[in-house]
């Protein structure tokens, strides 16, 4: 038990880990079993961000695995996941305009 005053640990990494699976904040409390205070509260104070900012930073090596995966399945021959990717990654869609037909398109991100 923390003297009077003193802050109880924060189990940084079962944050951490938690975060991964883009939980609420009340779930997330209740994991951890401390408030939703204070884990908003020790976030703002470490890293100067809210939950949600902190829960999608913790959630990019996630992101990236689930988009190194829907490419290697299309890679592999899985069409519903080669359309899907076309459609998210490059901009395809089933109707496209006809306006712009064969015209080059940029899909860059701006």
């Amino acid at each position: 038990m923390p003297a009077k005053g003193e802050m109880k640990p924060f189990d940084w990494e079962l944050l951490d880990k938690i975060l991964q699976f883009k939980p609420s904040l009340s779930d997330t409390a209740e994991i951890m079993k401390v408030s939703e205070d204070t884990v908003e509260r020790r976030i703002r104070e470490k890293y100067k961000m809210t939950f949600a900012e902190y829960r999608n930073k913790k959630m990019a090596n996630v992101r990236l695995t689930l988009v190194q995966k829907a490419i290697q399945m299309a890679k592999a021959g899985d069409r519903t996941m080669l359309i899907f990717s076309l459609k998210n990654y490059c901009g395809w869609a089933d109707n496209p305009d006809l306006a712009d037909y064969g015209e080059e398109k940029d899909y860059r991100e701006p």
